[in-house]
């Protein structure tokens, strides 16, 4: 087996998850690359500490908030718990969707970086897919967040596999998926047409 790198941005991810999709820490928190029960508890300490310090940004995202909700405050709540790595991937869901570019969500880090982009620009929405359903804890929490907000452009995720590996291969195996459902949407030969041959 590979060993495990521990680098913690399930930690900030799951600050991201339990602020924006309104859910308890510890629904949020899972063993991120291999925590023991004791690891998990303290994550979760972590996490009611961090977003309790900042509540006066956090409030500001709830569910409840979205319709007053600006950019600036998603984006503070992501300054405050995110990380660099997640607000890179807000960046570049960002531009993508500025741009007309498909995005594959991967995994729970981008799903939480997800959830901070749709709060900030309701719009990203119309660009994304998610690939795979997580083993992560928090993953589901956010995957239904993301449905609630976009009940008519979000598809539940394309593969289930239960995936926690965190370097984009669900998204790599989702690829030929969505290929060939594109491929069929705009290939394939109609019924009546099959018929006349």
């Amino acid at each position: 087996p590979c060993p495990s790198l521990h680098n913690l941005n399930t930690t900030p991810s799951a600050a991201l998850v339990a602020a924006f999709a309104e859910v308890p820490a510890e629904e949020a928190c899972g063993r991120g690359t291999g925590l023991d029960e004791s690891g998990v508890a303290r994550k979760v300490e972590i996490v009611k500490r961090a977003l309790a310090l900042h509540q006066q940004a956090v409030c500001r995202v709830g569910r409840r908030m979205r319709e007053d909700s600006r950019e600036e405050d998603a984006e503070a709540v992501l300054a405050a718990v995110g990380g660099l790595e997640i607000a890179a991937i807000v960046g570049a869901v960002k531009e993508a969707a500025a741009r007309g570019i498909a995005v594959l969500v991967d995994g729970f880090i981008a799903t939480a970086a997800v959830l901070v982009a749709i709060r900030a620009n309701p719009e990203v929405a119309r660009c994304l897919f998610l690939s795979t359903s997580s083993a992560e804890r928090g993953h589901a929490a956010a995957v239904d967040a993301l449905s609630a907000e976009l009940t008519d452009t979000l598809t539940p995720p394309a593969l289930d596999m239960s995936l926690a590996l965190g370097e984009g291969t669900g998204g790599v195996l989702c690829f030929p998926v969505l290929q060939g459902a594109c491929a069929i949407a705009s290939d394939m030969m109609s019924l009546e047409a099959a018929l006349q041959l």
